[in-house]
């Protein structure tokens, strides 16, 4: 995986991704005006809710909105509780797709492990406990 880049978080802060290696990334790139996005947004908030370790993994959720305030509006409509970034730099290649949603998961050891373009449900049993295991290392 390639650290190098930064977001900025809900309140305006910059957060340096190379800060988070060696823990297990949960990356989500997603946007308001995308239908596959709001569809697997209330599983993506319930695994989050499920997820009690948030020290060693941390989700990501990357608006690609031109506006943070149109992502903070939306999700505080639909009562999700993951907070949310935007980019404050370019994304690296490795996590450029093209498409919305694109969900990555990257190890502590700084592998991506999962590489996803479209929905999907990620709150499941199997997944979890893939999320749980890959923070134990």
């Amino acid at each position: 995986a390639d650290y190098n880049f930064r977001l900025v978080n809900e309140e305006g802060n910059k957060i340096d991704v190379r800060d988070l290696k060696g823990k297990t990334l949960f990356i989500n790139i997603w946007a308001t005006w995308c239908p596959p996005c709001v569809a697997e947004m209330p599983n993506i908030n319930s695994l989050y809710n499920k997820i009690e370790n948030k020290d060693d993994i941390v989700f990501l959720m990357i608006s690609h909105d031109d506006e943070m305030k149109t992502a903070r509006t939306w999700v505080k409509r639909k009562g999700f509780d993951f907070p949310i970034y935007k980019l404050a730099s370019p994304l690296p290649d490795v996590f450029e797709t093209g498409v919305v949603p694109s969900t990555f998961v990257v190890s502590p050891e700084g592998k991506i492990v999962v590489s996803k373009t479209g929905m999907a449900n990620y709150d499941t049993k199997r997944f979890k406990k893939y999320l749980l295991k890959l923070a134990e290392k």
